[in-house]
């Protein structure tokens, strides 16, 4: 059953990346430090993607690349849910916005919420996560693949006789 592990490993890698999507934007923190927490909870979610692929490693193909496309699922999911929750009802309240941050000062909007909602900005932003997702939806998927190959490929070494 690989979904009962994707499932559980999306959610416990999900939600720590979606809670700080959700709430950094409240501290304003040096960009650099915001760059240093974002990557460390990405290579979080590879991680465990590769751990999805290690448990994985007895599942057919088939079956390992579903449970993998599902956590990446998950992950998109969670991450989109904050992000959307967090700048549709509380933008008013951000004190910056880190994944724009440069373009929001290139700008210079006087807060996150005129920078949001002038002209398209908002759906703009919104589709550029999702083109984001899907392409980094590969690597999730190519990560967990070859952590289930390598998993095989060392736990059922080449026995001569």
């Amino acid at each position: 059953m690989p979904m009962k592990p994707a499932l559980l490993l999306a959610v416990l890698f999900g939600l720590p990346l979606a809670a700080f999507i959700a709430a950094s934007p409240f501290y304003p923190i040096s960009h650099s430090t915001w760059l240093r927490f974002n990557n460390t909870f990405v290579v979080a979610t590879l991680g465990g993607v590769a751990l999805l692929g290690y448990i994985l490693r007895g599942e057919s193909w088939p079956r390992s690349i579903q449970a993998m496309a599902c956590y990446t699922l998950v992950i998109a999911g969670l991450f989109m849910a904050a992000y959307l929750i967090s700048t549709w009802y509380f933008s008013g309240d951000m004190k910056w916005i880190p994944l724009f941050h440069r373009d929001y000062a290139y700008h210079q909007y006087s807060s996150v919420a005129a920078y949001l909602f002038t002209g398209t900005n908002y759906i703009e932003l919104v589709k550029l996560h999702l083109f984001s997702w899907m392409v980094f939806s590969v690597v999730y998927v190519g990560v967990g693949a070859l952590a289930t190959a390598a998993s095989r490929c060392f736990s059922h070494p080449f026995r001569h006789g």
